[in-house]
């Protein structure tokens, strides 16, 4: 029954575990100087502190379930428009 849950949270921190590593390289070779590299990088742990008392929240009104699928579908969307834009950049 929480299958779905855990599968959902599991690839969200792999994607986390797979990005991190390599978007240093990336944003150098698109040009970013080593502060924003550094902002990129710092951003998304702060933002994620300030949006996860209001997170809670939410998934306590409606569901975990619910809201994991909300919160995935953009996480999802962004990481497919990065690769066609990384692959659209490269060639």
């Amino acid at each position: 029954m929480l299958f779905p849950v855990y599968l959902m949270s599991f690839l969200n921190m792999m994607s986390l575990a797979f990005i991190y590593p390599v978007m240093p390289g990336y944003a150098t070779f698109l040009g970013a100087t080593i502060a924003q590299v550094g902002l990129a990088v710092a951003l998304l742990p702060s933002v994620a502190a300030v949006a996860q008392p209001f997170a809670g929240i939410f998934s306590d009104r409606i569901g975990r379930r619910i809201s994991l699928i909300v919160g995935a579908t953009p996480i999802s969307s962004a990481s497919c428009s990065i690769y066609s834009l990384l692959a659209w950049v490269r060639s």
